[in-house]
């Protein structure tokens, strides 16, 4: 299930942000080149910026205008770009909000507590509760085991 929904949502953030992209690409380039380059032409350099190389570089009639072109069409991606990161900052921004609101924290578990640890009828209270007992037993056999040498050091320290 994680992998598909990983998988999904790279899909569709692909397809939010690149429309975001070509919805500020051709506007933009549309503005830059609009008077300055011939109808014709204009059509076919809006559409990306690998059609506006193309036709600055291979069409025959767009040499005149092709350092216009190439400069435009660099300048709206370049902008739309701005405009997609912007917007997937924000989803960021917003998921992690998200996460620190509804995402549960991991909070400490209190000991657990067995029969014998409880309170007597007396009131008086058993031994120390088993993990807290553990714990410090674990605690003391990692340190110990830390101050052995290795078979690896040892071999070591004889070369």
């Amino acid at each position: 299930m994680n992998d598909t929904t990983r998988q999904v949502g790279g899909a569709v953030g692909v397809a939010l942000l690149g429309s975001i992209l070509a919805s500020a690409f051709r506007p933009r380039v549309r503005d830059l080149l609009s008077g300055h380059v011939p109808g014709s032409l204009l059509g076919r350099v809006e559409d990306s910026l690998g059609s506006a190389l193309g036709v600055a570089r291979d069409v025959p009639a767009a040499r005149p205008y092709a350092p216009r072109i190439v400069s435009a069409a660099q300048t709206s991606f370049v902008s739309g770009m701005h405009a997609a990161v912007l917007v997937a900052a924000a989803i960021a921004v917003i998921g992690g909000i998200g996460v620190v609101i509804w995402l549960p924290g991991a909070r400490p578990r209190p000991p657990r507590r067995c029969r014998r640890d409880r309170a007597e009828p007396g009131g008086r209270r058993g031994r120390r509760a088993h993990s807290e007992r553990d714990t410090s037993w674990r605690v003391m056999v990692m340190r110990w085991i830390s101050l052995v040498p290795s078979p690896m050091q040892r071999r070591g320290a004889s070369r």
